[in-house]
């Protein structure tokens, strides 16, 4: 094994956890109670760690990703489009 391909196995893996708090724009965290992809406990405590303009919503009984869309997709859909009009400069372009 070369001295390169030793550098890349024992390259430390980036964790979220451990680089959140360089994030600056905002963040909307978003998370299903029940999502077994991804716990609800990590993106509250990413949310935690954050030091950006950020918010969090966790759907009760709600699982991972499109299917939180497609289970509540009113509700996220609001919350969605709320986030981006409060951090955008949408209501510049109006």
């Amino acid at each position: 094994m070369s001295k390169r391909e030793r550098k890349r196995k024992y390259r430390k893996k980036m964790e979220p956890i451990d680089i959140i708090e360089k994030i600056k724009i905002p963040i909307l965290f978003i998370s299903g109670e029940k999502d077994p992809t991804v716990c609800a406990w990590h993106t509250e405590a990413l949310f935690n760690k954050a030091t950006c303009k950020k918010e969090y919503k966790c759907f009760k009984n709600g699982c991972h990703a499109e299917d939180l869309y497609l289970h509540f997709k009113d509700e996220f859909s609001k919350i969605c489009i709320n986030w981006l009009k409060t951090t955008s400069d949408y209501n510049q372009l109006q």
